[in-house]
């Protein structure tokens, strides 16, 4: 009974594969009827013989794909997608057959693009298709797509020409967050791309993200103990925290050779400099001067770091030797004309001053320094024309409008109208700045001089209880206390001066004085 079953099942069995080969035969033939007709450009009755081989055989790709090009010719997009989608179920469709299909809804603009590129791309994820979506997607101004898609491109392809092109439009568009999030994605499935963390790493800085980007350049120092970029960078976040020694600590790390940039140096002098510590400032110029003859910068640290320590001479000999190779660079005038000043040479002072503003007349600083040396040469004329410039210039700069009152107040044989103006200034000042020591000193300063002892001495004493051991606001006390005659207390306020600075002879000539008095 057994063997009979199975002899029934194989007859069965014979019967269908029968069958089927001579439905795949017919299927065929039909097939190769309808490419005949093709070649002749009979294209209706192909159509009619490839769509009679699909009833023998509907699951043929080859016989789908001949009727596929035969509504893509006939431009029928309805059955273009029918026949599309059908043939994606069973085969991977050829890039150029797709690019075919694409053009032609991208010449129709047809809305449904994008869905049929979708579809075509999970069928087949050549480069190219993904490219002409791309296209399209440029064409919509739809950035967070097109980026999306250019970092799946590179992931999959670690193609070049794609990173380039995700750096550029994501460069262009208004929201950088978007290339931020893409290199994020990139980086995410590739941590052996060290280029893409760099990219993200000043992507990051340059939002202003110190916390992020500390986190990503570790990171990166992490996987690359040695990478210079991610040593200078984390440096850079130290020091614009004012972590100046850590800042060192970090750059040391990096040899000195003759490859290192110039950058490097410049941190370096930052951080030296915030901290004072102008020895290996001064060092570190001479090799830069020697390393970059033709970069200003070298001489420029040099010279003020001399100036900073009080080594005029040095200062100037090194200034001098910068405005033979850069004469159009007005700073060097204006540091020689600190230099100087700071030697109470003003009129050479005044004269390097007077160069820096034939290159740049437009330096409110060097401005600034000029005015008040022209008041200390008694130029009054001169300097009331510069401080007006400058108030014209830099409206509501409290700096300014304060020295200039004060520069008033201080003259010898001031007029009263001098002194109203200098008062109005100095109130217009205390309005913007209430509680500087500086200030409140010169209003009370100028109180004295138009013999308003008592309102002087209520602001100068306000003054010291913000700077208890200014000896200019200590002096101006004890001259109001003098002429109010309470001499103990002006002799209380000049020893107080002579504990920080016992050879002040002006205020020694004032306590011989006083002494007489008593």
């Amino acid at each position: 009974m057994q063997n009979n079953i199975k002899k029934v099942i194989f007859i069965i069995f014979s019967c269908t594969l029968l069958f089927a080969q001579e439905n795949i035969n017919k299927a065929m033939d039909l097939y190769m009827q309808g490419e005949l007709s093709l070649l002749t450009g009979d294209t209706s009755s192909a159509e009619q013989y490839f769509n009679e081989a699909l009833n023998y055989s509907p699951d043929n790709p080859e016989i789908l794909l001949s009727l596929l090009e035969i509504k893509v010719s006939n431009k029928d997009f309805i059955q273009i997608e029918e026949i599309l989608y059908q043939y994606l179920e069973l085969d991977i469709l050829d890039t150029n057959y797709a690019l075919m299909i694409v053009d032609l809804y991208k010449l129709f603009n047809k809305p449904n693009i994008l869905e049929i590129l979708d579809v075509l791309i999970n069928n087949n994820s050549s480069i190219e298709l993904k490219f002409s979506k791309a296209e399209i997607l440029i064409l919509n101004e739809d950035w967070e797509e097109l980026l999306l898609l250019y970092s799946d491109m590179y992931i999959s392809e670690q193609n070049e020409e794609v990173l380039n092109m995700l750096l550029s439009m994501g460069l262009m568009i208004e929201n950088p967050s978007i290339l931020y999030e893409s290199l994020n994605r990139i980086w995410n499935n590739n941590k052996d791309n060290i280029y893409i963390l760099e990219l993200i790493i000043q992507l990051s800085y340059l939002s202003d993200n110190d916390i992020e980007t500390k986190a990503y350049l570790d990171e990166l120092i992490k996987y690359d103990p040695d990478n210079s970029f991610g040593i200078m960078m984390l440096a850079e976040i130290y020091i614009s925290n004012n972590n100046f020694f850590e800042a060192i600590e970090l750059l040391d790390r990096i040899a000195i050779t003759d490859e290192t940039p110039l950058e490097l140096y410049r941190m370096l002098l930052i951080c030296y400099s915030s901290v004072e510590d102008y020895d290996r400032e001064i060092n570190l110029s001479y090799d830069i001067i020697q390393r970059f003859p033709f970069e200003p910068i070298g001489y420029e640290s040099l010279a003020i770091s001399y100036l900073e320590i009080g080594e005029y001479v040095k200062a100037i000999g090194t200034l001098n030797k910068a405005v033979e190779i850069f004469p159009d660079q007005y700073y060097f005038f204006y540091y020689l004309g600190l230099c100087y000043r700071n030697s109470s040479k003003n009129q050479e002072a005044i004269n390097y001053f007077l160069k820096a503003l034939k290159i740049n007349p437009d330096l409110k600083n060097v401005m600034h320094e000029l005015a008040k040396l022209y008041n200390l040469e008694s130029e009054y004329d001169t300097s009331d024309s510069l401080f007006t410039i400058l108030l014209e210039k830099n409206v509501n700069d409290a700096m300014i409008m304060n020295d200039y009152a004060y520069l008033i107040a201080d003259r010898d044989n001031v007029g009263d109208k001098k002194l109203n103006f200098a008062l109005q200034l100095s109130k217009d000042v205390i309005s913007i700045v209430p509680n500087s020591p500086e200030y409140l000193d010169t209003i009370g300063w100028i109180y004295y001089k138009m013999g308003k002892y008592k309102t002087a001495l209520e602001y100068l004493l306000q003054s010291q209880s913000l700077d208890k051991q200014n000896s200019i606001i200590l002096e101006h006390i004890g001259d109001v206390y003098l002429k109010l005659e309470k001499y103990e207390k002006a002799l209380t306020m000049y020893n107080k001066i002579m504990i920080k600075n016992p050879n002040n002879t002006k205020i020694i000539d004032k306590i011989n004085s006083l002494n007489e008095k008593r």
